[in-house]
């Protein structure tokens, strides 16, 4: 794995740890902005059924639940039910 691949890994954790902190103390504006971020960034990069945007996906629903906003979150869960499956498949 090249360096600037490893820095772009690295990027992207970072992103869904700032956005985990964030929810935790109950910051959800910000911590819904890092996670969509990091989203953007594995779907740029990596396949969409990647286990690390599935967490960070389920992370972001979260958000969206304590928010106050189901139907959105409601959304992201159906998205990640597709992730799931394409996951699934031989």
């Amino acid at each position: 794995m090249s360096n600037s691949c490893k820095s772009y890994i690295d990027l992207i954790s970072e992103l869904r740890a700032l956005g985990t902190m964030c929810r935790l103390q109950g910051d959800l504006r910000r911590a819904e902005q890092h996670f969509r971020l990091a989203l953007s960034l594995y779907d740029t990069s990596f396949t969409q059924s990647h286990v690390d945007a599935m967490i960070c996906l389920m992370e972001l629903v979260q958000v969206l639940q304590q928010d106050g906003r189901p139907n959105e979150a409601q959304q992201f869960e159906h998205q990640l039910e597709l992730m799931n499956a394409r996951r699934r498949r031989p």
